[in-house]
C-alpha cells in the first residue's frame, strides 16, 4: 500500500508493525509518531473490521507506553483528525508543560527545530529492539 505523499514528507518511518507502518513526524520539539494501518481506502477508524480495530488499538498502547516510559513526558495526546490527509492515521504525541503549544493544542503551530538524526535513531532503537 501507498501512503499519502504527505505522510511520507513529514514523517521517518521506524518500523512496521503487524497492521501499522510507525512514522515519526520531523518535529524536534515533541516526540510525536504517526501509526498509519497498511489497509487500502481506509479513512475512518469505522472503516476497519473489528479485528484491525484491535491490533490499532494494541499499536496504539504500545507506542503510548514506551512514549510514557522513556519520554518522560507530561501527557500524551492521541488524535485521528484527518482533514487535511483523509487516509487513516493516528497521532501520538507528547507533550509537555513547557512546550511550545502547551496547554492547546499543537496542531497549527510551528516547530521551533527539526527532529535530529540522533534523536530519531533513538527513537527507533526503542521500537526496533
Amino acid at each position: 500500500m501507498q501512503n499519502n505523499p504527505r505522510l511520507n514528507e513529514d514523517s521517518r518511518l521506524i518500523t512496521k508493525l503487524e497492521l501499522s507502518e510507525l512514522r515519526m513526524i520531523t518535529d524536534g520539539d515533541v516526540p510525536w509518531f504517526l501509526l498509519v494501518p497498511q489497509v487500502e481506502g481506509v479513512v475512518e477508524l469505522i472503516d476497519l473490521d473489528d479485528n484491525s480495530q484491535l491490533q490499532l488499538l494494541k499499536e496504539i498502547n504500545m507506542v503510548s507506553n514506551k512514549l510514557k516510559s522513556i519520554g518522560n513526558v507530561d501527557k500524551i495526546n492521541i488524535a485521528t483528525i484527518g482533514n487535511i490527509v483523509s487516509q487513516l492515521h493516528i497521532h501520538i504525541i507528547g507533550r509537555y508543560n513547557n512546550d511550545r503549544a502547551w496547554p492547546g493544542t499543537i496542531w497549527g503551530t510551528q516547530k521551533t527545530k527539526d527532529l535530529t538524526d540522533e534523536e530519531f535513531n533513538k527513537w527507533k532503537a526503542v521500537f526496533c529492539n
